[in-house]
């Protein structure tokens, strides 16, 4: 595998992502697309990685042949991008997600080489677990790929209820995308959905997860009586994926050998090792070899 087109290049997992394969010596083309423009340290850093190649555009337009032209060359694409990447995104941001995603899927058919594709889909996909599984007894590594969906997490931030419904049915609908694509092409687009957890920008330290849920929602006033919001709390503290443990998943993502792997499209949680969280990591340790290193609770 020598070349990766990276989608929502600019953003915050998409430049963690890029960031880590400007520096592999494995891959000597690194497409880096997105329809924003970089900033001054984006643009310094782009500059001086001689394998990295900015590509502006619009996936969300079928008729942009900047990115549509390049799919078909690459080995490997890795889909961050998305229209509102936060969980609060209106249905108009859902829809045109959607439009993104059907046309990185549509274009891929096109092609003739073996290729991964890497859809990065959400912890929300299984948001309706927070209310089912989530504290019950002996509920640790439960909370498996192979469940039933329960799409959108429902939850109280201290200051609103907010519902992510609508960007979690996007993330659902890529997985099955993901999977149908592989299907479709008889194998030759092997595919790898990462249900993954919070990582936020920068140092993505775990003092700065709360109840939240985003970094784009405040959380409310901290009430040691209100119960509910200390659970929500231990909820998303608990699907922390630090930096390193983020990095490792991609790189395993990527070159992962599908040959074991019971379908030629897999789902897999994308979470640190965080002591007691109800997130299953056996079909990430088992297809894609990930083995996390960080747990939460050493830093809480």
């Amino acid at each position: 595998m020598k070349s990766v087109l990276v989608t929502g290049a600019l953003g915050n997992l998409g430049w963690k992502a890029t960031s880590q394969l400007a520096v592999d010596d494995r891959f000597d083309r690194v497409l880096a697309c997105d329809s924003g423009t970089p900033d001054f340290d984006q643009s310094e850093r782009l500059a001086s990685w001689p394998q990295v190649e900015f590509v502006p555009c619009d996936l969300s337009r079928w008729a942009d042949l900047r990115w549509r032209s390049r799919i078909l060359d690459v080995d490997a694409i890795i889909h961050f991008a998305a229209q509102n990447p936060f969980p609060e995104a209106s249905w108009e941001d859902v829809a045109v997600s959607m439009d993104i995603t059907n046309h990185i899927a549509t274009a891929l058919l096109a092609a003739s080489r073996p290729q991964r594709l890497v859809f990065v889909s959400s912890n929300h996909v299984m948001g309706r677990y927070k209310d089912s599984l989530f504290g019950q007894a002996n509920s640790s590594g439960q909370l498996r790929t192979d469940l039933e969906p329960g799409v959108g997490t429902i939850w109280d931030s201290g200051l609103k209820v907010i519902d992510s419904t609508g960007y979690a049915t996007v993330k659902l609908a890529g997985e099955r995308m993901s999977r149908a694509i592989s299907e479709a092409s008889n194998g030759r687009v092997t595919a790898v959905s990462i249900r993954i957890g919070w990582c936020q920008p920068g140092e993505n330290h775990p003092s700065t997860l709360s109840a939240a849920g985003s970094i784009t929602i405040e959380r409310g006033a901290e009430d040691p009586k209100d119960s509910g919001l200390v659970d929500t709390d231990r909820w998303f503290q608990e699907m922390w994926l630090s930096n390193s443990d983020f990095a490792q998943l991609i790189e395993k993502s990527l070159v992962a050998e599908a040959g074991s792997w019971p379908a030629s499209a897999v789902i897999v949680n994308g979470m640190s090792k965080n002591r007691g969280m109800v997130w299953s990591l056996r079909e990430g340790t088992e297809c894609l070899g990930y083995e996390p290193q960080d747990d939460v609770y050493l830093y809480l």
